[in-house]
């Protein structure tokens, strides 16, 4: 755990990460999850999570980092009109992005997008054919594991937390798939 005053990097309301000043990243997504007085932030291009407590107007830094995710891209601006320069972007850049609560479990998943290449030869490889994992913590943000999934096989688009425990839909490319609902 990293105390607010030993953190200098960002701030929890008004400002992203400090990632986001030095490179220019394309895609500002954050994850918000609300457990009891707890606001929990994470955005998708930093190792970090950002918990405040509403009560004492605090927050904590929790560095939740992928085995898999080392480095985040930066986006050339003067090429956001060249849509093969997007899409080689969205195929390439790592990034995290849900986190969910489990209130069952009483454990967060974080969801971490895996890089991969581009393909040129494929114009649109889609960010939901990465490799992908869950990092598990408990309840004060300990990681516990962290599985990898198949994108061929699951849909992280599509999961469902259930008392019986965590739901994750075939993808659609995958033989199984049925669109029944």
């Amino acid at each position: 755990i990293k105390k607010k005053e030993d953190y200098e990097e960002s701030k929890l309301i008004g400002e992203y990460p400090k990632i986001y000043r030095d490179k220019y990243i394309y895609d500002h997504d954050v994850a918000i999850v609300l457990v009891n007085d707890k606001i929990i932030h994470s955005f998708l291009s930093d190792h970090n999570i950002y918990v405040y407590n509403a009560l004492s107007n605090d927050y904590d830094v929790y560095l939740l980092k992928s085995n898999f995710i080392d480095d985040f891209i930066g986006f050339d601006i003067e090429k956001y009109m060249e849509a093969k320069e997007v899409y080689k972007y969205y195929s390439e850049a790592p990034g995290y992005a849900k986190l969910l609560y489990d209130k069952y479990r009483d454990v967060f998943y974080r969801l971490a997008l895996h890089p991969q290449e581009y393909d040129d030869g494929v114009m649109l490889k889609l960010y939901q054919d990465k490799k992908w994992s869950l990092i598990v913590t408990d309840r004060d943000f300990n990681i516990i594991g962290e599985q990898v999934f198949d994108p061929i096989v699951l849909d992280f688009d599509n999961i469902l937390i259930t008392e019986d425990g965590i739901l994750i839909a075939y993808h659609e490319k995958n033989a199984n798939y049925k669109k029944d609902y």
